[in-house]
C-alpha cells in the first residue's frame, strides 16, 4: 500500500502536489496562448488564479478569464457574466427585470423564484434617485445618462446575486459597479479604458462599441420577454442599418412602441 503523507490540516500532500503541477501544465498552456485576453498571456500566475476560480464555479478556465476585468487592481465580472452565472447555476429560475416607477423613483427589481422551496426572491430596489445620491449618476462620462434601463437592470442583477447567490459570484462586484463606486478606470485585457475623459478616437470607438453591445443585449432580453422573435424583429427594424448609440438606445426607450408596429405587421402579412 502506498504511503499517503497528511499534513496538520489533513491535507494528502502527495494529491495536492499532482493537482497543483497538473494546473500549472494547464496554466502554461492558457499563457503561451495568443487567444486568451492579454491580462493571461505571459502570465502563469494569472492563469493558475483563473482556473482556480473556474474549477470553484464549475466553468470553463476560458469564460473565466474573457469575462473577468481589472478595475483598480481589483478582479471583477461583467455583469452579463453576472446574469448568465445565476441563470445558469441551477438554483433559480431566469432572471426577470421589473420596471415602475417615474423620475427619480424610476426602478429595477430583479426578480426570480427558488426552485427548491418555490419563494419568490427580490433584489433591493435600484432606482434613478439611488444612482444620482450615489453620485453615479453625476461622474462624467455615466452611461446612467445613456443608458438608464440597463444600467438599472445590471446593478439589480449584481445585488440579488450577493443578496442570494455569494457563492457563485465568488464574492466579486461586477465591473460596472467598482467603476461607479471607486471612479476612474477599468483595465480589460491589459487596457485601460479611460471612462471619465475619452478624448481619444480609439478610446470613445471602443466605448460606443461597449454601448452597442450592452443595448442589443437590452433589446434581446426585452423580445424574449415579449415573446417575439428577435431574427425576426431584427429585420424588421433594420438593425443592420444602424450605426450610432443614439439608434439602439431609441429602439430600448420606445420597444413597446415597436413591437407595436412589428405584431401589426405581422398581422397585415398573414392577412
Amino acid at each position: 500500500m502506498a504511503n499517503v503523507t497528511i499534513n496538520d490540516s489533513g491535507f494528502d500532500i502527495e494529491k495536492e502536489s499532482k493537482i497543483f503541477e497538473l494546473v500549472q501544465r494547464k496554466s502554461k498552456a492558457y499563457a503561451a496562448s495568443n487567444l486568451t485576453p492579454k491580462d493571461f498571456q505571459g502570465n502563469v500566475s494569472n492563469c493558475i488564479i483563473a482556473i482556480e476560480m473556474s474549477i470553484r464555479m464549475n466553468m470553463d478556465p476560458m469564460m473565466v478569464m474573457q469575462n473577468m476585468y481589472i478595475v483598480h487592481g481589483k478582479p471583477s465580472w461583467s455583469s452579463m457574466f453576472i446574469i448568465a452565472c445565476i441563470n445558469s447555476c441551477g438554483r433559480f429560475t431566469p432572471l426577470i427585470f421589473k420596471y415602475s416607477g417615474e423620475g427619480d423613483d424610476y426602478q429595477c427589481i430583479a426578480v426570480s423564484t427558488d426552485k427548491k422551496s418555490g419563494q419568490k426572491l427580490e433584489s433591493v430596489p435600484v432606482n434613478i434617485g439611488m444612482a444620482k445620491s450615489e453620485g453615479w449618476f453625476s461622474k462624467n462620462g455615466s452611461k446612467w445618462k445613456t443608458m438608464p434601463n440597463i444600467m438599472l437592470q445590471y446593478r439589480a442583477a449584481s445585488f440579488f446575486g450577493r443578496a442570494y447567490a455569494p457563492e457563485v459570484l465568488l464574492g466579486l462586484k461586477s465591473n460596472d459597479e467598482i467603476i461607479d463606486i471607486e471612479g476612474g478606470k477599468f483595465e480589460k485585457n491589459n487596457r485601460k479604458i479611460n471612462i471619465i475623459n475619452n478624448d481619444s478616437r480609439e478610446d470613445a470607438t471602443e466605448r460606443k462599441t461597449i454601448e452597442i453591445k450592452y443595448l442589443r443585449s437590452d433589446i434581446i432580453d426585452k423580445c424574449k420577454e415579449s415573446e417575439i422573435n428577435t431574427t425576426d424583429f431584427a429585420g424588421f427594424m433594420d438593425f443592420k442599418s444602424f450605426q450610432t448609440v443614439e439608434e439602439w438606445q431609441n429602439v430600448v426607450d420606445n420597444f413597446d412602441m415597436y413591437k407595436t408596429d412589428y405584431i401589426k405587421a405581422i398581422v397585415t402579412d398573414e392577412e
